[in-house]
């Protein structure tokens, strides 16, 4: 990154004229001796050849005058001509004279401490020159410490999580040095200084309102991390529906700045606030970029709305990204819709048994009529049916005789009429056998009938289902029931 200084340079350059016989004078002073009357010289004719851009061989050539500048003890081009190499702007890049000369800057600058990171990097990595932890830590905590928020962010980084062959993990020193990053306008650093102010990790004061103050730095700073735990903050420390508007404005700043999370929590709160329409938009943002918390609220949306196919659909994708809660309903769910297809079939078989039934009255063939209400659909509805067809048609003597006692206790409370026909008929078959004491009954086999098909099991799942996620939308739910939770990365 390019710094103020290297503008104020650019500036200072610009209004130096020098003439051609003072230009020559420096160049042959630059290298006549070791005072600070050389070293003048040299950064005299330096800043004349870095100007002369039609000439990029001049711009290179400047460095040595620049570094033989720095050499002799002026350092006011140490940081600026260590950058210009660090990163090869305009010159050739050379990362091992920047390390001297970056290194030189940040131990003698009074402003230059962006040259206290990037020479501090350098000894960390040990690319361009022979690595050194000790070195490396000790110009980034001289960067931090001064002003640079770079080196507190690679500081940062190195103790949170541990970095190995420089540091183990170390959350006390990842606070300090997040807390002055923070306070020099790094946002991740804000992020990381809140998080553990918020959740009081070991060997840290859990401090909400300081944790508080962080974050918002942070989201003020377009940290999406921090905007997200910012809303994670506020729902668990404070009434929601006072705070609402202020988490639903965080998690959707923390959207916008591509953290999925965010899509989702805006989702979860517009929810709670029964605005289904625009959570389902939010909630889609967050599953479409494959975020498991954004799913399993569009899941619970249309469960609630009972459009359980599609709740089904979103459950499958929110189990595929590692939720087992979903699983566990997909399976619920595939259970009750073969409940629901399979009924749907029952349905079907009992419409074509029912027209069978008409087509045989209709040829006068009862018995088959019978048979069929009986023996294949078990149902009463068709049974009374027939009976009352077979009685106006005055065919009653065309049904079997077993068929009467078979039903006898089918007619008990209900269907008064085709009872009335039944005892009637019994009480003459009776009358007629009782010498012989013949009474034959055949038992039809058990068959569910359009009342009883749907299984106990099921009905109860659909309605606790449904009541559960009612509950969660409309009710509130509890208001700490955040899906994706504090968010802590790299």
């Amino acid at each position: 990154m390019r710094r103020i200084y290297f503008l104020a340079f650019m500036i200072i350059f610009s209004i130096v004229t020098i003439s051609n016989a003072q230009t020559i004078e420096d160049k042959d002073l630059c290298v006549a001796g070791n005072g600070q009357e050389n070293a003048q010289a040299c950064t005299r004719y330096g800043r004349i050849l870095f100007q002369d851009e039609s000439n990029p061989a001049n711009v290179d050539l400047s460095m040595d005058y620049f570094v033989r500048s720095c050499k002799l003890g002026l350092l006011t081009y140490c940081g600026f001509a260590g950058n210009l190499m660090y990163y090869g702007t305009k010159v050739v890049k050379d990362q091992v004279t920047a390390f001297s000369l970056l290194a030189t800057a940040c131990d003698n600058g009074k402003f230059d401490y962006h040259a206290c990171y990037l020479s501090g990097l350098l000894a960390l990595n040990g690319e361009a020159v022979e690595k050194n932890t000790e070195t490396g830590l000790y110009l980034l905590d001289k960067g931090c410490r001064n002003g640079d928020e770079f080196a507190c962010d690679k500081l940062v980084r190195t103790y949170n999580f541990g970095d190995e062959g420089i540091a183990e993990q170390n959350l006390a020193l990842t606070v300090d040095y997040a807390h002055n990053g923070c306070v020099y306008n790094a946002g991740y650093s804000c992020y990381i200084a809140g998080y553990y102010l918020m959740t009081g990790a070991p060997g840290i004061n859990k401090n909400v309102d300081e944790a508080q103050k962080h974050l918002e730095r942070g989201c003020e700073l377009n940290s999406a991390e921090s905007c997200y735990n910012l809303s994670t903050l506020l729902t668990a420390n404070h009434e929601f529906a006072e705070v609402s508007e202020a988490i639903k404005n965080n998690y959707q700043k923390a959207c916008e700045l591509n953290l999925y999370e965010g899509c989702a929590g805006t989702g979860y709160v517009l929810a709670k606030q029964q605005n289904f329409s625009e959570a389902v938009v939010w909630y889609t943002k967050a599953c479409d970029a494959d975020n498991m918390g954004g799913c399993k609220g569009l899941a619970e949306i249309y469960s609630a709305a009972q459009n359980t196919e599609t709740s089904r659909k979103f459950s499958q994708k929110a189990c595929d990204l590692g939720d087992q809660e979903s699983c566990d309903y997909v399976k619920e769910v595939d259970k009750y819709l073969a409940e629901i297809i399979a009924y749907e079939k029952y349905l079907a078989q009992q419409e074509e048994k029912a027209t069978q039934i008409t087509n045989e009255l209709k040829e006068g063939d009862y018995s088959r009529a019978m048979d069929i209400a009986v023996n294949e659909l078990a149902s009463r509805d068709q049974a009374a049916r027939v009976i009352m067809a077979t009685e106006n048609a005055g065919k009653i003597s065309s049904i079997p005789q077993v068929y009467f006692y078979n039903l006898m206790n089918w007619f008990v409370t209900d269907y008064q009429q085709a009872g009335a026909i039944v005892n009637r008929e019994l009480r003459a078959i009776n009358e007629s056998n009782r010498a012989s004491q013949n009474q034959i009954r055949v038992t039809p086999t058990p068959r569910l009938n359009s009342s009883s098909y749907l299984s106990e099991a099921a009905d109860k799942f659909y309605k606790d289902s449904y009541q559960r996620n009612l509950n969660r939308y409309i009710q509130g739910g509890n208001p700490s029931d955040v899906r994706v939770g504090l968010f802590l990365k790299r």
